[in-house]
């Protein structure tokens, strides 16, 4: 047993389950390593397992929070584009392992990464997985399909036509890939690109779909689209 997976309890705490139920006062828990492997009122902890119990002074826990779209790599810097062509994969790295950790910190257990360059996110994944590092479960698109100069270019497989489009799909389901993301239009972060544009076609998004769906895996898509306006409708009482 490592360090990690000793037990650790937690007395005095509201929880809440996440089914619904109102707020429960009065509660304990016991962890092991990344699981909860006990919990219930103060009064019922184990036989022995109160000793050196933490305190949590009333606070409330709760189930860990999900975020589905995040870029561990990134910072939330104005020019992303800018950051990432200029970071290497280390820095890359680097910023990534800090982000997992404020991620765990901010109550968030599990997340979606939905790109990044150099499959730096996947590596990420495995890190927290064979337990090197701290931090939420990842599922990593690793790097996103998107058309020659297209959105997000610079952390992506650049790909025209369905049968590239295939190739760069399975490359990344190779490379590890957890779901694929595509980018069906621009976006508003890669310079020359317009958000409103389309970008990947139709035959080309049912390729990186097909070739997911065959490989278990699910697929994404960056869409911004380009909504027409309608016609505003009048709301004048019509004439008998």
């Amino acid at each position: 047993m490592t360090q990690n997976d000793r037990p650790v309890v937690i007395r005095n705490v509201r929880l809440i389950d996440g089914a619904g139920a109102a707020p429960v006062p009065g509660q304990a828990l016991i962890t092991e390593g990344r699981r909860i492997s006990w919990i219930g009122p103060d009064a019922q902890l184990p036989e022995g397992s109160a000793g050196g119990a933490v305190d949590g002074g009333g606070g409330t826990v709760l189930p860990g929070l999900i975020n589905c779209h995040v870029h561990l790599t990134n910072d939330g810097a104005p020019d992303l584009f800018a950051q990432a062509t200029r970071d290497t994969v280390t820095t890359a790295a680097l910023r990534g392992y800090l982000n997992l950790q404020l991620t765990l910190a901010s109550g968030v257990t599990s997340v979606r990464d939905c790109g990044a360059a150099s499959g730096v996110a996947i590596d990420l994944a495995r890190a927290v997985e064979d337990g090197l590092v701290p931090g939420p479960r990842i599922r990593a698109a690793g790097r996103v399909i998107t058309m020659t100069g297209g959105h997000g270019h610079f952390i992506g497989r650049e790909a025209d036509g369905p049968d590239a489009v295939r190739q760069a799909t399975r490359a990344e389901i190779k490379g590890g890939a957890h779901f694929i993301k595509a980018m069906a239009t621009g976006g508003v972060l890669t310079p020359g690109v317009l958000p409103t544009q389309t970008a990947l076609q139709q035959d080309e998004l049912e390729q990186v779909a097909r070739e997911a769906h065959n490989a278990g895996r699910r697929a994404a898509c960056h869409a911004i689209g380009n909504v027409r306006p309608q016609p505003p409708v009048s709301l004048s009482p019509r004439r008998s």
